[in-house]
């Protein structure tokens, strides 16, 4: 048994090793505040895209310290979920308070509210996850219950089991959509009655090395030892997101590849890039990973980033946030990064416990939970440039949007993107040439491929006047010089035959 136990161990230090070899990440620590990554997954120095503008605290605003900030939600007005304080502090976009909402009115009396967490408004309405009661609830403007939405009566949810919504959207059907701590199901889909309609959208396992190696064992094992493993199951989402077109974006904390995904109404993922997934084959940039490329190592073990939140804005533009490194990553509709700013620590602009994402206009709001603050940031006039050479990109201004790119460039020659853009814009103006070289350095392998085509075709166009008869007249020698061949190998063959 004793000897059983020993190979056991090292056949699993021996697959441990392999795995080691073959894990496509790389274990580095950051040695620059600002950076990015070039096509080549590489961690690269640039501009500062965002800074702190400002420090919001709960005895500024003049209503005490907040606690436990645990979600930001921005709809006209500032909503900021002061969870530890059992109350929703709204504030006007320019962050002064509206007012403070810690009772609703329901059956006539005052209730208070009990650890809320995510809002959302539609139609007039709050909507409040109440995690303390167990619970979302819709609010009119007089703080008045109008509807709640409770535990579901779902067979794969055991009677015990604690429910705590986090997250909460509304689509313009009035569907609300909910994520809850430890529900494994999806998200919960209610109707706008407060039925419940069923799961959406449900995580699947993520084929990592450990649930490889978990597989492995069960193989092996016996039952009880098989029974002693953890289960493997999907991950709960942490994060929601609903954009203008009801499409619902979504974040998944333990995940390493596909943090982010948009779910259509089937509830299938249309953010997946392909191609690009990561695997032990994956050479470049992982479009698919929302995270760091580099995985750190500190504290004893590896520290992948962790995506707990999302905003995408009006022009497909997606902002996630890393609460284990403070961060916020920032992608245009392609999935191609853009910008990395923040970080962990004491000072302004960094973050002990990042927990939630939020935008007013042009600014980002991250509130930390530790700090019980809410940090804004800006845009620098170099991301302006990349948020206008985009936006123009997307209106058909194809030369305009490649001035801007040029200023990106001037700024950041190592912004894969923006050698991109300007390919891009230089191919839709014909001008396929200089177009494959910008191509090539932002290893845009599609476009560059059109380019090469259009740069054939065009060549040929202007070259058809002599290069047909110098093709005519190649082909005319080829066939003068193997009639001479041919001939001199007859007479060579007769004369042989004259000697015998």
């Amino acid at each position: 048994m004793m000897k059983l136990r020993l190979k056991q161990t090292r056949l699993f230090a021996g697959i441990i090793a392999f795995g080691m070899i073959l894990s496509p990440m790389t274990v580095q620590a950051k040695t620059t505040r600002n950076y990015i990554y070039n096509e080549y997954a590489e961690a690269v120095k640039a501009p500062s895209a965002y800074v702190c503008e400002q420090v919001l605290r709960g005895r500024e605003i003049g209503i005490g310290d907040f606690s436990g900030i645990s979600d930001i939600y921005v709809n006209e007005q500032i909503y900021i979920s002061d969870t530890g304080n059992n109350r929703i502090v709204v504030l006007d976009p320019e962050y002064r308070l509206v007012r403070s909402i810690d009772a609703v009115i329901e059956n006539g009396a005052s209730v208070p509210l009990n650890r809320p967490q995510g809002t959302f408004v539609r139609d007039d309405l709050l909507y409040i996850c109440e995690s303390g009661n167990a619970r979302v609830i819709a609010v009119d403007e007089n703080d008045t219950v109008v509807r709640t939405y409770v535990k579901p009566d779902s067979d794969l949810l055991t009677e015990d089991f604690d429910y705590r919504p986090s997250k909460v959207v509304v689509n313009s059907a009035g569907s609300v959509f909910v994520a809850a701590s430890g529900v494994y199901q999806g998200i919960l889909q209610y109707d706008n009655s407060g039925t419940f309609l069923g799961f959406f959208g449900a995580n699947k396992v993520e084929v990592t090395m450990d649930v490889i190696l978990r597989s492995f064992w069960q193989n092996i094992f016996s039952q009880e030892q098989r029974e002693s493993l953890v289960r493997t199951v999907p991950t709960e989402y942490a994060g929601i997101f609903i954009d203008e077109e009801n499409m619902i974006y979504t974040t998944t904390i333990s995940a390493t590849e596909s943090q982010v995904k948009r779910l259509n109404a089937s509830g299938e993922n249309i953010l997946f890039y392909p191609g690009s997934n990561g695997g032990i084959l994956q050479k470049g940039y992982n479009r698919n990973n929302f995270g760091d490329q580099e995985v750190e190592y500190a504290r004893g073990g590896l520290r992948p980033s962790q995506i707990m939140d999302v905003e995408v804005d009006e022009d497909g533009i997606i902002a996630v946030l890393d609460a284990y490194h403070g961060r916020v990553f920032v992608f245009d509709r392609e999935q191609n990064p853009l910008c990395i700013f923040g970080g962990s620590g004491t000072q302004n602009g960094d973050f002990q416990e990042a927990s939630a994402l939020g935008r007013n206009g042009e600014e980002y709001l991250v509130a930390d939970s530790v700090k019980n603050s809410v940090t804004i940031f800006q845009p620098t006039e170099y991301m302006q440039d990349i948020k206008s050479a985009l936006r123009e990109y997307s209106l058909g201004n194809y030369a305009r949007s490649r001035e801007y790119w040029e200023k990106v460039l001037e700024k950041n020659a190592g912004l894969a993107v923006a050698f991109k853009g300007v390919g891009r814009a230089l191919y839709l103006e014909d001008d396929y040439g200089e177009a494959m070289e910008y191509l090539r350095r932002g290893d845009d392998r599609y476009y560059y491929s059109l380019a090469l085509t259009g740069f054939r075709r065009e060549f040929l166009r202007d070259n058809v006047i002599w290069l047909f008869p110098t093709a005519a007249a190649g082909a005319a020698a080829v066939y003068i010089g193997l009639r001479a061949v041919y001939r001199a190998l007859i007479r060579s063959g007769e004369k042989g035959k004259g000697r015998r």
